[in-house]
């Protein structure tokens, strides 16, 4: 079954599953770097709140030998958890003193994301774009979030400048970043993936790692919910007292939208090599709506800035 096929019949069978109670359709849905994925929006009769479900990655599930039925199921499952949260009245949003302790920020890609950037508010940075969303919630089944538009921005009758304002002062405090060491990191990762996987290869790939590492010191910077957490990057005095500590310059890799790898200065490090090794690994091992940047940056402690050369 196609992928389009599959989204008829996901439908199809949401509709039967629901008794004709709730309007369902897919609609297609832009995201990060000109992605566009498929999404079942459920509206029940009644509700003014019509959760978004993805359904790429239940195709894959699917694929892999998942029974229709139980799509269906997991999909309700998804929606009951959305709907029957306490925050379901939509008309909130429309007050921005409700709203701004909800405003945050994250980065994307300026260039990749052109068409997005015409239709929302952002601010400029390196070659990069802050832009901003709301969270709703945060649960065990995902987050309910709503990227800020230029729409929302006149309704609420703020600028650019206040949203940005507002997030700095609250992603910090929804969205607490994290520092470990790369080693760290994928030793937590290669324990969930070890049922999986089986013990001997991931074993191999966990020595390279520690091998690697012992001769470049690397750390993960996130946010403890893994969530855009690239743009803890952003966090007043984060990378600075991070050279405080480290005694050095460093360079700022993008792994993703959710994370950057920070590397203290060696003896043979360049920014030219450095984005060669992004660029590598970013066509390899990211997804594309997940990309954040090609390029490597520079943390400069005497400049107390971060630079692209």
């Amino acid at each position: 079954m196609r992928f389009y096929e599959f989204t008829k019949e996901i439908e199809k069978e949401m509709c039967i599953y629901m008794k004709g109670n709730a309007h369902i359709h897919v609609s297609t849905i832009q995201k990060n770097n000109g992605v566009k994925m498929e999404g079942l929006i459920i509206r029940e009769n009644g509700q003014r709140v019509a959760p978004t479900i993805y359904l790429n990655c239940f195709y894959e599930r699917f694929l892999q030998g998942m029974e229709i039925e139980e799509v269906v199921k997991e999909i309700y499952k998804i929606y009951q958890s959305c709907k029957n949260h306490p925050i379901e009245d939509a008309s909130f949003f429309t007050d921005f003193e409700q709203v701004k302790s909800r405003v945050v920020y994250k980065l994307i890609h300026r260039e990749r994301n052109r068409e997005l950037l015409e239709d929302v508010p952002y601010i400029p940075y390196l070659d990069l774009a802050i832009v901003f969303y709301c969270i709703i919630y945060r649960e065990e089944y995902g987050n309910a979030t709503v990227l800020v538009h230029n729409a929302h921005r006149d309704m609420w009758h703020v600028t650019t400048e206040q949203l940005y304002e507002h997030a700095t002062k609250n992603t910090p405090v929804l969205l607490p970043y994290f520092i470990k060491p790369l080693e760290e990191i994928m030793e937590e990762r290669f324990e969930r993936m070890m049922p999986e996987y089986g013990t001997d290869a991931l074993e191999n790939t966990m020595d390279k790692v520690k091998s690697d590492s012992d001769q470049l010191a690397m750390y993960v910077l996130s946010n403890k919910e893994k969530l855009f957490g690239a743009a803890a990057m952003l966090y007043p005095d984060l990378l600075k007292n991070f050279a405080i500590a480290c005694g050095k310059d460093f360079y700022i890799l993008p792994s993703s939208i959710h994370e950057v790898i920070l590397v203290p200065e060696f003896e043979s490090s360049d920014l030219e090599s450095l984005s060669e090794m992004v660029r590598e690994i970013n066509g390899i091992s990211v997804a594309k709506e997940e990309v954040l940047s090609d390029h490597a940056y520079y943390y400069d402690r005497e400049m107390e800035q971060v630079v692209m050369e």
